[in-house]
């Protein structure tokens, strides 16, 4: 399809469309669909007062962006655009013009609201810097492609300009200070070469943050969470097992907490990629395939063994397409994998967790998967493929029966799983147990550098350190002397 009208179309009457929400928008939404030009993906459609905004989506078409990356950018033109139609007439002097871009990025940081007003209607709030940072880098990107794409003559007037010709036009009389609006995204050697009034231009600061290892976790709860939060409302009684838990369920928290899996991997394995461990058959083996490029094995319909990736088995046999492209929230990170079939061995630590796995694999293919060609190991009751998504409600679910709260910062939501793996690795490398390689190996990083962020030491550790200290270095006689007459200064000062 190669308009936007007919692709529009198409989405309205085969119900195509997946989402449509507004991002704070006053001129636009975000509509998230299909695009038959790109194979059927998912991509964000940018609507501005009413109308698809046609140049993003070229850009999207150039640049093949992952769908999570396109929000962002649709976001930033957004509100780029709502900025130009409630303040683009403040910078119609010419003197002011110059001006517009650094204004948008103040706007963005600080937000639009004074003393509980504000007059633009924007009504944005103040935004971390991080956040504004992503946002600038978007808007200036896109605007420069608009420039580059389609020098149109200068506006006149401007205000019946389309929007990409606004967006081209202002982003011309701001070229000069482009660099500024975005300084705290180079080095500091960079930055310390600038102008100081450049310097200035940009709201967005870096704040100095000493970096704890991320929540884990709390391992005393994991127990409980296996058998008391995936448990069964109303089947206490059964002596199977698999009556009395959510087998499902109970899988995918071991493989995040015993294997260090991302909530998202575990729902890309096929059923065929678990078997037993060939050096220890109690221990299951689990390999989990890049979602379009992994390989897998199989007899065709002649019997004939057949190797192909998975986005064309997929295709070819189940006219599926891999998880990672259904939605974002059942992704793929680049993570570090086999060059023999392109999967990552899940690595059991302890291997008792390993051990349990295996026993309730067996009895979720007896008992609880449902019947469905589709190759998938978790399934839901309706036969179709589990995604990250739906395993977050059954997990908060769980995690509120054991009377506690999913919270990111007490690691009780999925991911602080894998930060307990991690935090269990890197305990048995400051034992000398294991090395920094096996650490990366086992979680599946690119870089050993990537898994430092669980060998920081928390406040918990610091403290116990300074004391380990203090005992070796200042409980001596000379130092409790020290103390007796920093104790009486304390006293006397406290009679005055």
């Amino acid at each position: 399809m190669s308009g936007t009208l007919e692709w529009r179309a198409e989405a309205a009457t085969t119900g195509q469309a997946a989402d449509v929400r507004s991002l704070n928008g006053l001129d636009h939404i975000t509509i998230t669909l299909r695009d038959g030009s790109r194979s059927n993906r998912l991509t964000v459609l940018l609507i501005v007062n009413g109308e698809p905004f046609q140049p993003l989506l070229e850009y999207f078409r150039e640049r093949n962006f992952s769908l999570a990356s396109e929000e962002i950018y649709a976001r930033a033109v957004g509100q780029l655009i709502d900025f130009l139609s409630t303040r683009g007439h403040e910078f119609q002097e010419l003197k002011l013009r110059p001006n517009f871009f650094n204004s948008f990025a103040h706007a963005l940081k600080h937000g639009t609201v004074v003393g509980g007003f504000d007059p633009s209607g924007l009504w944005w709030v103040p935004r971390t810097s991080h956040n504004v940072s992503q946002l600038l880098a978007a808007a200036v990107e896109v605007s420069d492609w608009l420039v580059l794409r389609a020098d149109a003559t200068p506006l006149n007037p401007w205000r019946k300009a389309s929007a990409a010709e606004q967006i081209a036009f202002w982003r011309r009389w701001n070229r000069a200070t482009a660099n500024s609006l975005l300084r705290h995204l180079r080095p500091a050697h960079a930055f310390e070469q600038q102008p100081l009034a450049r310097r200035n231009a940009s709201p967005a600061l870096r704040i100095a943050k000493a970096e704890e290892p991320p929540p884990a976790f709390p391992e005393e709860h994991f127990s409980r969470l296996l058998f008391e939060g995936f448990a069964r409302p109303g089947k206490g009684g059964s002596a199977l097992l698999h009556v009395r838990q959510n087998v499902r369920d109970m899988m995918v928290a071991l493989l995040m907490h015993g294997g260090g899996l991302r909530v998202s991997e575990p729902f890309h394995l096929f059923a065929s990629d678990v078997f037993e461990n060939p050096h220890d058959p109690s221990i299951a083996f689990v390999r989990v395939f890049h979602p379009s490029d992994g390989v897998i094995e199989f007899e065709n319909a002649h019997g004939i063994p057949t190797k192909l990736n998975r986005e064309a088995y997929l295709k070819l046999y189940h006219d599926r397409m891999p998880l990672d492209q259904a939605g974002k929230r059942t992704g793929w990170k680049n993570n570090l994998v086999n060059s023999n079939g392109l999967y990552m061995p899940v690595h059991w630590f302890p291997s008792a967790y390993g051990q349990l796995f295996l026993q309730l694999f067996r009895a979720y293919l007896e008992h609880c998967r449902p019947p469905s060609s589709l190759p998938w190991l978790f399934l839901t009751e309706s036969g179709l493929p589990m995604t990250a998504k739906a395993y977050a409600h059954q997990y908060a679910a769980a995690i509120r029966r054991l009377g506690i709260r999913a919270r990111k910062s007490d690691g009780t939501t999925p991911h602080g799983h894998r930060h307990a793996y991690g935090q269990r690795l890197s305990a048995a490398k400051q034992q000398g147990l294991i090395d920094e390689k096996i650490v990366q190996l086992c979680l599946h990083h690119r870089s050993v550098a990537s898994q430092h962020v669980y060998t920081k030491d928390s406040i918990v550790d610091i403290t116990r350190i300074l004391e380990r200290a203090n005992q070796m270095i200042f409980e001596t006689s000379q130092s409790r002397i020290g103390e007796e007459k920093f104790g009486a200064t304390l006293t006397n000062g406290a009679a005055h």
